[in-house]
């Protein structure tokens, strides 16, 4: 899933495109009968091959059961295009 794509929305004083950022994932287990796992183990790369791997605060997979909610909140990233591609992640 893309961290970032283009958005269909454009500036309207100037009519460039603006980019939409993906800034949260919710994973949700339903509650049920049957005895449910989930796992995670999330690792965020934003970009290609050479930035950066993003990791949460924990080192150990995150077990979720039957009705139980998560939320991943993605870095803030901001990229400009001058000469080359500038990554800054806050």
């Amino acid at each position: 899933m893309p961290l970032y794509t283009p958005c269909s929305c454009r500036i309207l004083s100037t009519g460039a495109r603006v980019w939409a950022q993906l800034m949260r994932a919710y994973v949700v287990t339903p509650s049920s009968s049957t005895p449910i796992q989930c796992v995670l183990h999330p690792q965020v790369v934003p970009a290609g091959p050479n930035s950066p791997t993003f990791f949460p605060s924990y080192t150990q997979p995150i077990h979720l059961t039957d009705d139980s909610i998560w939320v991943l909140r993605f870095p803030y990233v901001v990229f400009l295009i001058r000469n080359k591609i500038e990554f800054f992640f806050l």
